[in-house]
């Protein structure tokens, strides 16, 4: 969302909460921008060919993502290991 075209409304404050929602989304999405260029090269993409470039950041964000699904995945197993490890062992 943007600015409404036409002539202003009376009441400015109906469009407020549209605009943080969207101001949130966009925040999100520029959050993980950021974070793709600090930890992943997504800024050091050099390749001439606009296919090649689309290419390339498509295989980071995959690879982002599979990070993120392999955390969420290995937290739960660490848990399990370290309980098995710290309970006695009788006889």
């Amino acid at each position: 969302s943007g600015p409404s075209l036409g002539r202003p409304k009376k009441d400015e404050e109906q469009d407020r909460p549209q605009a943080r929602k969207d101001a949130a989304a966009r925040n999100a999405v520029e959050g993980k921008c950021g974070e793709g260029k600090r930890s992943y090269g997504l800024g050091r993409i050099r390749v001439r060919l606009r296919e090649t470039s689309e290419t390339v950041i498509a295989l980071q964000l995959l690879v982002m993502n599979l990070e993120r699904k392999l955390r969420i995945l290995f937290l739960p197993i660490f848990r399990l290991l370290m309980n098995l490890c710290r309970q006695p062992k009788w006889a």
